[in-house]
């Protein structure tokens, strides 16, 4: 195993123990951290058929609370026509910009969210569901994200943080999401040759983090309480969003 395929094991089993306690994050961290040592043309393409592995065990496990009405009528139509246009961005389009302005707005997203988590001690979501018209935007700036860097989660985290959700509902439904876009990223990928034997042998390679994940993520996700989760979501947000910025910038 060479040091960036240990360095890889190490953060996708961290990501994924996050990702199974909230529903989210790990890709926002494997891309943020991961393009330190591996190009996304690389990264991206090993890391997402593992994730999905997860996303669909979860599903699988906890279908019973995804809020069908809520990911059909209003998640995946938006964030689906984002995610076309995302993956038909130019590549000769400046990327690193983008990644920049897309960590400084999911922080100012997450913020206030933050400070309200933190500041009550009872776990109504602060300031109630987005407006309508402000929802689809979020949603389709999420799946424009998502179809370029693979990692349009901060919005669509922001969106459902805001509909009052139990954690349950909330992991759920966020796994039924990441399932059916995966599927498109992969299909993506392979039409593109960027998923080939080389990724596949790094897919192979961290598949235990997978099972280490699942296992510890699983277990502490029953553990946390709603004030904490709500906390620990937007806080994960406002750090990955710095992440990007720092990143992109020092780069």
């Amino acid at each position: 195993m060479t040091p960036a395929d240990a360095a890889l094991f190490a953060l996708v089993t961290f990501a994924l123990v996050l990702e199974a306690i909230l529903g989210f994050g790990a890709t926002v961290i494997v891309v943020t951290l991961g393009a330190q040592f591996l190009p996304l043309d690389v990264l991206l393409p090993t890391y997402v058929p593992v994730n999905l592995l997860l996303s669909g065990w979860i599903l699988a496990k906890d279908a019973r609370h995804v809020d069908g009405r809520l990911l059909l009528r209003r998640v995946l139509p938006f964030m689906g026509v984002g995610m076309v246009l995302g993956l038909l961005v130019p590549a000769g389009v400046d990327r690193r910009a983008l990644l920049v302005a897309f960590g400084a707005l999911t922080m100012a997203l997450a913020l206030p969210q933050v400070w309200s988590a933190a500041s009550r001690e009872t776990s109504p979501h602060a300031h109630g569901p987005l407006p309508p018209l402000r929802a689809a935007g979020v949603l389709a700036l999420g799946g424009i994200v998502h179809g370029l860097f693979g990692s349009g989660g901060p919005m669509v985290v922001y969106f459902l943080g805001r509909e009052s959700l139990d954690k349950s509902v909330f992991r759920a439904t966020l796994s039924a999401l990441w399932v059916v876009l995966s599927v498109v990223l992969i299909v993506s990928f392979v039409a593109r040759g960027h998923l080939n034997e080389d990724t596949l042998q790094r897919s192979v390679g961290i598949l235990p983090a997978l099972a280490l994940g699942a296992f510890v993520g699983d277990r502490l996700h029953g553990r946390v309480d709603m004030r904490h989760f709500r906390l620990a979501v937007y806080a994960l947000l406002f750090l990955a969003g710095f992440s990007l910025v720092l990143r992109n910038l020092m780069s």
